[in-house]
């Protein structure tokens, strides 16, 4: 169940647990996805840490993908 509040109404919205462990495996791929796609990146560049640009410039393709 999710609360919403917009100061004078308030409404309690149902939503279906399976959609919800849908969205929450969803969001783990992407990120499991992005994290894999920037780390490449960070070692062609000879580095060892995942950066920022590294994380950009993996996103346009990354979001064409999904």
């Amino acid at each position: 169940r999710v609360k919403i509040e917009d100061g004078e109404t308030s409404k309690v919205e149902v939503t279906n647990p399976n959609a919800v462990r849908l969205s929450s495996e969803l969001l783990r791929l992407f990120v499991t996805e992005a994290v894999q796609r920037a780390a490449t990146i960070a070692e062609a560049e000879g580095g060892t840490k995942i950066e920022a640009t590294h994380l950009e410039r993996i996103l346009p393709q990354l979001l064409l993908d999904f």
